[in-house]
């Protein structure tokens, strides 16, 4: 009987975690990801506006692992939906420091935009090949 209730108090518990991270508000500007299957998450998260008609940056550090930074970039009209992301695309792009390398192919789903408050929230996978990365479980939120 402990062994039951002892199981069910560790299921109970990682859901709770999981939730966590899957429920994320953006109280706080945030991006994590998985990358090459390890936990990768920024230390610091900077959202940015350029002009009417310009662009949204997102740009994420961490003193950590072989990635040091990942900037999303997307135009300021962007609506709610998925995008792909292409090499030399840059109207929906993902950058990766050091090298400045650009996702070669994934996908950019924008889940929330709200243009009053400059809120942005989303979520992102991508792989550079040509540098051995893969991105997975990647999600956002981020003021700008």
């Amino acid at each position: 009987m402990k062994t039951s209730a002892l199981y069910l108090t560790l299921f109970l518990l990682t859901a709770l975690a999981c939730k966590d991270k899957l429920d994320k508000s953006c109280d706080a500007n945030f991006l994590e990801a998985d990358i090459n299957n390890v936990f990768w998450q920024a230390e610091e998260v900077t959202g940015f506006s350029f002009g009417v008609g310009g662009n949204i940056t997102i740009q994420a550090k961490a003193n950590f692992g072989q990635v040091r930074e990942i900037g999303i970039q997307v135009p300021m009209d962007v609506t709610t939906g998925t995008y792909q992301l292409q090499t030399g695309v840059f109207l929906h792009s993902i950058v990766v420091a050091p090298g400045a390398f650009q996702a070669e192919t994934g996908e950019l789903t924008i889940t929330v935009h709200d243009t009053t408050n400059k809120i942005i929230k989303g979520t992102f996978f991508f792989s550079i090949p040509s540098e051995g990365l893969t991105v997975e479980a990647g999600s956002f939120c981020a003021k700008y």
